[in-house]
């Protein structure tokens, strides 16, 4: 073998110690170690943005309440669960990470984005159900109550005016 084509690295340490020959097969055994798990780790997150783009959720240990998709801002999520029978104006589990308070706390998909300040879903749904001006009131009151300012004004409808008194007729009714 030519000494130019030797592949290997022979270094002497000064002293009694001995030689150490590296041999080495080109850039790709050196940076294999080094690639791999970065190329795998970039799979594994690609697989889960595809996932939840989907509506799957997978480190969830139960799938989304109509109401958990429209806190959560998850439209799509929401679509599909409707169109998959799911009621816009029933009222399902939604869990405490999404909406503190007592659990399990009820809510419909309306109420649920109302509180959590998600104007989009509150259209989406608004297209989808007839909303009667009392329950849009008290939607108002929801959304206010919650500090969701930008979706109690996107629900307001002209000639609708919604005072501080019709919010604590609204909370009373809610009560009884």
């Amino acid at each position: 073998m030519h000494p130019e084509s030797d592949p290997s690295i022979h270094v002497q340490a000064p002293g009694p110690a001995t030689a150490v020959t590296v041999v080495t097969r080109g850039p790709w055994p050196v940076a294999l170690p080094v690639a791999l798990p970065v190329v795998i780790g970039l799979v594994v997150t690609l697989v889960f943005v595809l996932a939840e783009s989907l509506g799957v959720r997978p480190l969830s240990h139960a799938p989304m309440t109509p109401s958990e998709a429209a806190a959560a801002g998850e439209a799509h999520v929401l679509v599909r669960l409707l169109h998959g029978g799911a009621s816009p104006e029933a009222r399902y589990t939604i869990g405490t990470d999404l909406i503190p308070g007592p659990a399990p706390r009820v809510l419909t998909p309306i109420e649920a984005a109302a509180i959590r300040d998600q104007g989009a879903v509150v259209r989406l749904l608004e297209g989808r159900m007839l909303i009667e001006p009392a329950e849009r009131v008290r939607l108002i009151c929801l959304a206010r109550q919650a500090g969701a300012r930008d979706t109690a004004a996107m629900m307001l409808r002209e000639g609708l005016e919604v005072s501080d008194e019709a919010c604590r007729q609204a909370r009373a009714s809610d009560q009884r």
